[in-house]
């Protein structure tokens, strides 16, 4: 699992990151994916994260039942 981020500066496929969730402080080392320019945003990126797995501390099943 991952995430696309807006991020200020530019990134390289394969380099690591640490992601930090505002509102709870936890942190995320993970790996770049991809980056794209975008009209709206400027540069986002797509994080895939390393050694968390679960890092939005989502209940899956619940989302999975939903559908």
């Amino acid at each position: 699992y991952g995430a696309s981020v807006k991020c200020n500066h530019p990134a390289k496929t394969g380099e690591r990151v640490q992601v930090l969730r505002a509102d709870t402080g936890q942190k995320a080392e993970a790996r770049v994916a991809w980056q794209r320019a975008s009209e709206n945003d400027g540069l986002r990126i797509g994080v895939e994260f390393i050694g968390c797995e679960n890092f939005w501390e989502l209940d899956w099943a619940a989302i999975e039942e939903a559908r």
